[in-house]
């Protein structure tokens, strides 16, 4: 777990080169997964405006968004309501998994309070 946080904190963010991504999906990609929040893209200033203006998303009419009369470029099919088919499976948790302690719980629960 810790080496994980590692990578995620000090890795750089790389991209697949086949497809490439156009340079707005980069920028916003790396924009987004900024580790210092003073500088992640609509944290401070500006807040989701200045995401939702990013060239990212230019062209998409943020009021039909909201009134769901945007539709998605991709539409999965459903076969019934609660269809899954286009999840990945996990596997369930391992029993001998480490415990949420009551010391991990005192270090972290207040992190999650509104959550």
């Amino acid at each position: 777990m810790i080496a994980n946080l590692y990578r995620i904190l000090n890795k750089d963010v790389t991209f697949p080169s086949n497809p490439p991504l156009s340079s707005a999906a980069r920028d916003i990609i790396l924009g987004l997964c900024t580790v210092d929040r003073s500088h992640r893209l609509g944290n401070i200033q500006g807040g989701a405006g200045r995401v939702k203006n990013h060239p990212f998303f230019h062209g998409v009419r943020w009021e039909d968004v909201y009134n769901r009369r945007y539709r998605g470029p991709i539409i999965p099919p459903l076969r019934y309501q609660g269809d899954t088919q286009c999840f990945d499976t996990y596997p369930d948790e391992k029993e001998d998994r480490e415990q949420y302690t009551e010391e991990m719980r005192e270090w972290w629960d207040d992190a999650f309070a509104e959550f």
